[in-house]
């Protein structure tokens, strides 16, 4: 599947090196690029698009599909090398080394070989969720639920809940992602379900905690894959609701909503936007609809947007790697 991406968000550069080795049926997510390599394998390419309230931006971020990948690699490599995922390794190395030497002239910083495993890959996106807010506080603040689980009473917006829970959303190829409740879930997966979201939720403290000694918490989380295995991406800034922690507490002190340290400037920006359309904003836009769809692809993101969001991506590499992420590329990844 391969879909209209806004013209000045097409990195042609890799597009045209993998087509140059006969690669050209790749499948477009928001983010991510998929390139089948065979029947059980397929090249993962990290692109620097942007992406809000489900439309394509016609702007990248320079580093950021890097970033993600070398998030992918920390998380999955380093600190939970014992959680099932997708990526192809040997030895504990990725096989993007030994394809990258066959088909020189692929950029390692952004791609991983992947185990194909789109036949199991649920239509469920696992949210998961440390603080109370985003798309499930209208439903806790009408009935004290969230996807149907009964919580705390008289939390206020992003209060940290006493564990993480599990809020299930149903992946729309076009449109919105619609949340649904818990029962819901368990009823359709039964035990296996049960057991691979206990596993998720006990992930999610561990990153938690992880990411709070160095001055970072998040939100909430988004996990795609089966019943077993992560796949896509595990706590990037596309799938995940960043703060810096004293940013957090500074809010929660004064009752005020806080300021999200991750592309937060793209949706500020996004949310400002007048349009012909009789609303503000393109969170009050259709993603399905062809007409917003183009209108959309026709904005300039400005300079001063994408240098804040490239900054903020650099930072919070650094917090949870611990070095820049040249270095990272250089020591870690062997780029």
């Amino acid at each position: 599947m391969t879909k209209k991406i806004p013209p000045n968000a097409i990195e042609t550069e890799v597009f045209q090196t993998l087509s140059n080795y006969g690669f050209t049926e790749r499948k477009q997510a928001k983010t991510i690029d998929t390139y089948e390599i065979d029947s059980d394998f397929i090249l993962q390419v990290f692109t620097d698009r942007v992406n809000a309230f489900d439309f394509d931006l016609n702007a990248t971020v320079p580093d950021k599909g890097q970033i993600s990948a070398a998030l992918n690699y920390l998380w999955f490599m380093q600190i939970f090398p014992d959680f099932p995922n997708h990526l192809a390794n040997t030895n504990g190395i990725n096989d993007i080394h030994n394809f990258a030497s066959t088909y020189p002239g692929i950029d390692k910083k952004r791609c991983f070989i992947i185990r194909n495993l789109s036949k199991d890959i649920l239509k469920t996106k696992y949210v998961l969720r440390e603080h109370i807010g985003g798309a499930v506080y209208e439903e806790y603040k009408k009935f004290g639920t969230a996807s149907g689980q009964r919580l705390k009473p008289n939390l206020s917006k992003w209060s940290k809940l006493r564990k993480p829970i599990f809020t299930p959303k149903q992946k729309n190829l076009i449109g919105h992602d619609e949340i649904y409740d818990t029962e819901s879930f368990f009823n359709e997966t039964k035990d296996a379900g049960k057991e691979w979201i206990d596993k998720l939720l006990e992930l999610c403290t561990r990153a938690y905690a992880y990411t709070g000694k160095r001055g970072i918490i998040f939100m909430d989380t988004r996990f795609e894959g089966t019943l077993t295995t992560l796949t896509k991406e595990i706590l990037t800034t596309d799938s995940t609701r960043f703060i810096l922690k004293k940013d957090w507490k500074r809010a929660m002190k004064l009752n005020i909503e806080p300021d999200f340290f991750d592309n937060t400037p793209i949706k500020k920006w996004a949310r400002s936007i007048p349009t012909p359309f009789s609303v503000q904003g393109l969170n009050n836009l259709d993603p399905s609809d062809p007409i917003h769809i183009s209108w959309v692809h026709k904005l300039s993101v400005p300079k001063k947007v994408i240098a804040e969001t490239a900054f903020n991506e650099h930072t919070i590499f650094e917090l949870l790697a611990g070095m820049s992420l040249e270095n990272f590329q250089k020591k870690i990844m062997n780029c």
